[in-house]
């Protein structure tokens, strides 16, 4: 990776929505900004939702991200939590789409493949990776953030891959 690049990863859910904005150069990352945005059950849903979107936005206005990358939708057997997480995914995507950046989705799968090495770890593990690979793990205190961060770090590592693959053609 020639450049440095930073990454917003989020990791959007109603309730609670990680995120985590690191800068990648070489092999080495570190985190530049983390968080969480929480709303509760007893507000509405467009309230929660403009919660989400402006917490981000504030974020991104903040941080200056190149990219942001977010955990594609995955299939619940619960229809409600599958509403809410592609609500608030809506709602994150919305913030980035108005502040002009571009937005990559990546499996779940593939993130953990990429942070910890297998496609099924654990959140557990997903979060010891990380603290392990940015270093300092101050404030990387729920698997919101960790899974954000996680996010961040797949992508990074995909970008890489993907400037190589463009050099071999």
């Amino acid at each position: 990776m020639p450049d440095e690049v930073r990454i917003l990863g989020i990791d959007p859910a109603l309730s609670t929505t990680g995120y985590g904005v690191i800068t990648a150069k070489d092999d080495t990352f570190s985190v530049v900004d983390l968080g969480e945005i929480r709303t509760s059950r007893k507000n509405d849903l467009a309230y929660r939702l403009h919660k989400i979107y402006s917490g981000l936005k504030e974020c991104i206005l903040r941080n200056r991200p190149d990219i942001a990358v977010l955990e594609e939708g995955f299939y619940s057997k619960n229809i409600k939590i599958a509403l809410g997480l592609g609500q608030a995914r809506g709602a994150a995507m919305v913030a980035c789409a108005e502040c002009g950046i571009e937005v990559r989705m990546y499996a779940a799968r593939e993130i953990k493949q990429s942070v910890v090495g297998r496609g099924s770890a654990s959140k557990e593990q997903v979060a010891f990776m990380v603290k392990s690979l940015l270093g300092d793990s101050e404030g990387m205190d729920s698997f919101d953030i960790t899974d954000a961060l996680g996010a961040a770090i797949c992508a990074a590592l995909r970008l890489d891959t993907e400037r190589e693959d463009v050099r071999l053609r």
